[in-house]
């Protein structure tokens, strides 16, 4: 599993020494990777620290890149750095090491490559209707179907209360969200017309479900 926090364009001279600031930067990469994918199999046992399944592997790409034209490693070179830092960071005993590291990394990663801005609501809102319909559509009553008809549900409700905070009545409210579904129908079916695909991900949505930071 943290090899997927590891992205896939690490694959296969001697390299330039790696300097301390570049030895810190894999560090994080690892830590972080073995934060996320804990985070992923418990949930549990980081509390304070954000989702880090896809900024993570965002951050290790960028890392990943900018070690291999600093330093003239190979892709391979450099996956092997940070798989050598994650064992590194394992054969410690408990988390209190990967931790106190992995605090320093978040903040080393907000710098180096800051979030991106949350997805408005009503658009997330709008973007699980259409999953759930179209799973539904092709698998029926599935599990995946009640899973993302439970996801559309807490982002509808989600998107409602955002906009009533905002000072917008319930009515107007539901009709911003219902906009939103419609406009994101219709741009979808005008890719259609034009022969062109899209990809709509779902996952920088499902962290506006996650509990605020600590």
């Amino acid at each position: 599993m943290i090899s997927l926090l590891i992205p896939t364009f690490f694959a296969a001279a001697t390299p330039a020494p790696l300097s301390d600031d570049q030895k810190e930067r894999l560090r994080c990469v690892a830590a972080l990777a073995i934060i996320a994918n804990d985070q992923q199999n418990s949930g549990s046992n980081w509390p304070n620290f954000p989702p880090l399944a896809r900024r993570g592997a965002h951050f290790a790409e960028k890392i990943g890149k900018a070690t291999i034209a600093e330093t003239g490693r190979s892709k391979e070179q450099v996956r092997d750095a940070i798989i050598a830092e994650v064992a590194a960071l394992q054969e410690k005993p408990g988390n209190s090491a990967t931790t106190a590291l992995g605090l320093t990394c978040v903040a080393l990663m907000n710098e180096l490559d800051p979030p991106e801005p949350p997805p408005e609501r009503a658009y997330c809102a709008a973007l699980a209707g259409n999953a759930y319909d179209s799973v539904r559509e092709t698998e029926g009553n599935s599990k995946r179907t009640q899973s993302l008809g439970n996801i559309s549900a807490m982002l509808n409700s989600s998107a409602r209360d955002d906009l009533v905070a905002k000072g917008k009545s319930a009515a107007e409210a539901d009709k911003m969200v219902a906009a939103a579904r419609s406009k994101l129908i219709d741009d979808s079916e005008a890719l259609r017309k034009a022969g062109k695909s899209e990809t709509l991900d779902l996952e920088p949505c499902l962290e506006l479900l996650q509990p605020p930071e600590k």
